[in-house]
């Protein structure tokens, strides 16, 4: 995944060009260089030098060209755009011409063959062994060539002493020999140097290229190993964020927030389903996007053609590495940086929540190894979604429950106040009697479960209560409260195990009983007893009288209801 939280790479100890030699040709380049800056410096020693001696005797030719030879030599030495064989063939050609002149000038016994031997070797080094044995073959036909055309006279001989006449052809022989031996050695020493250096820069190019191959296979585990701890981390901390949180937007936010800024993503953004199951809402995202996004109500049709559709609809994460190419995508224009994209479905169980959605400026962000690890925080997110959803469900139970209870609390102490001896109790302070002036009244609730059930009302001299005496008045009136609480349902059981008892008596006397008109009588009887009542009548309709039973006391049998009574007046 590409994220700034990649670790940079060390670039000390890398090759670069101009630093450390890689090939022979930048050998040769930088050989070529060195060789042309002592000759410039060197040669302007020695220009200084000979326009010292030539301008005086008006040697105007000499100094012309000595002057040109020498800025030749400073324009091929500053002036490194030029091709390389111009540089090298402008400067090989000098020790040539020197090697030419001195041969037509002092002959056999000048500094010729120095000349013609640097010429050689200068060519081998700077232009390739081929081209130095081309530059020896030149410097034998200078060297007996001038011989040749000296004794037939087709220039002008050097001093007499040195004359192919008074040295013979043998010493020309000799000293052509003892040349070409001296050259050869060169050539060769020259070519095995070159070679094992050449060699030598291969075995180093090759060497370099490994270790930078190396170096960068590190790197990159590197850097995946640090991508790979931020993930775990970022995993951990977010699972630690979210056991804590009890609201769900609050939640569901924090997700996309740590998962934006902890993995240097685009943007991120968190869908649930809605009741319906018909459309994912989004409930989270980062930056303004995806504070318009969900102020627009934004949703998305679940297995439609979007991705987030499709991961809720197949349970499946989704990558699109380039939605440049991708054809299943929402082409959202709030986000028109977007080039890659991952959905993870939100799973609890068997049962899908919603997705989360992750995108990147990248193309090819994401891999597998991204879907493992995100898809645990959305694991873990859709365990936080389902605690607090239970959480929600509790909170709205238990409110049901305390509503109920205030309820309760409400109809009982009413019922209770209707008793005309606990509706008010006083107190009066003798310390205080006849005293009205100066005495201010506090009121105080008296609660029971957070439901008032009466109220106190204190006269005292003082206009302010410390907090420490309303503290302790209200602890007061609280435990009071408990107290008549207890009393109160103390009570009612005292008085439901009273009717519980009577009527176990009075089932138990009239089913003792074996005659219709004893049971109808004890029944209303013992009810009368039992409820302190005056009178008592049972009415039994005519279909449940047999066509032969007759009233008791008259004998009639009519279509009329039967009518019990008892009278009983205990009081």
């Amino acid at each position: 995944m590409r994220r700034p939280y990649y670790r940079k790479l060390d670039t000390r100890g890398v090759v670069r060009d101009g630093e450390v030699i890689v090939s022979m040709q930048d050998l040769r380049i930088r050989i070529l260089n060195i060789m042309l800056t002592v000759a410039a410096a060197v040669g302007l020693v020695v220009l200084i030098a000979g326009l010292a001696v030539d301008i005086p005797q008006k040697n105007w030719g000499v100094v012309i060209l000595s002057t040109s030879v020498y800025l030749w030599v400073v324009w091929i030495t500053i002036d490194r755009k030029l091709p390389y064989l111009v540089r090298a063939i402008g400067f090989v050609v000098l020790p040539f011409m020197l090697g030419v002149a001195a041969q037509l000038q002092y002959g056999i016994a000048g500094n010729s063959r120095v000349w013609l031997l640097g010429f050689s070797v200068l060519t081998a080094i700077i232009l390739g062994i081929r081209a130095g044995i081309g530059a020896v073959i030149l410097s034998l036909i200078t060297l007996f060539g001038s011989v040749f055309l000296m004794n037939q006279q087709l220039i002008r001989s050097p001093e007499p002493a040195l004359t192919p006449q008074t040295a013979g052809l043998v010493d020309w022989m000799a000293t052509g020999s003892v040349w070409l031996v001296i050259a050869g050695v060169v050539m060769v020493t020259s070519t095995m140097l070159i070679q094992g250096l050449t060699s030598s820069l291969e075995k180093e190019r090759s060497l370099s290229k490994l270790l930078e191959l190396d170096r960068e296979h590190k790197e990159r585990r590197t850097r995946e190993l640090d991508r790979r701890l931020i993930q775990i981390r970022t995993a951990a901390e977010v699972s630690r964020s979210l056991s804590g949180l009890m609201d769900l937007d609050t939640l569901l936010q924090q997700v996309a927030d740590l998962m934006q800024s902890r993995f240097g993503l685009y943007y991120v953004g968190v869908y649930l389903q809605d009741e319906r199951g018909e459309n994912a809402l989004l409930r989270a995202g980062t930056g303004e996007a995806g504070k318009g996004m969900m102020d627009a109500g934004y949703r998305l049709p679940i297995g439609g053609d979007s991705l987030v559709g499709w991961a809720i609809s197949n349970r499946k994460p989704r990558i699109a590495a380039d939605l440049g190419r991708e054809q299943a995508r929402d082409n959202n224009p709030l986000l028109p940086r977007t080039r890659s994209e991952m959905v993870l479905p939100i799973i609890r169980g068997d049962s899908v929540l919603g997705a989360l959605s992750v995108q990147s400026e990248f193309p090819d962000a994401f891999d597998q190894d991204d879907v493992i690890v995100m898809q645990g925080i959305a694991d873990s997110g859709a365990t936080s979604i389902q605690n607090v959803r239970l959480f929600d469900e509790s909170t709205i139970n238990l409110q049901e429950i305390q509503a109920l209870n205030r309820q309760y609390v409400v109809q009982a102490w009413k019922k209770a106040g209707d008793m005309p001896s606990l509706q008010r109790v006083s107190y009066e302070n003798a310390a205080f009697e006849g005293i009205e002036t100066g005495v201010a009244t506090q009121r105080f609730p008296v609660l029971l479960r957070d439901q008032v059930i009466g109220q106190l009302a204190i006269d005292t001299d003082k206009q302010i209560l410390t907090p420490e005496e309303q503290t302790l008045i209200q602890e007061v009136t609280t435990q009071a409260a408990l107290a008549m609480e207890n009393i109160r349902l103390l009570e009612e059981s005292q008085r439901r195990s009273s009717l519980e008892h009577l009527l176990g008596n009075v089932v138990q006397t009239v089913r003792s009983q074996t005659d219709l008109e004893m049971i109808l009588r004890s029944t209303v009887s013992e009810l009368g007893r039992a409820l302190g009542a005056t009178d008592g009548v049972i009415y039994l309709s005519p279909e449940f009288l047999e066509p032969n039973l007759t009233s008791p006391g008259n004998g009639r049998n009519d279509s009329q209801d039967e009518q019990v009574s008892e009278e009983d007046r205990d009081e």
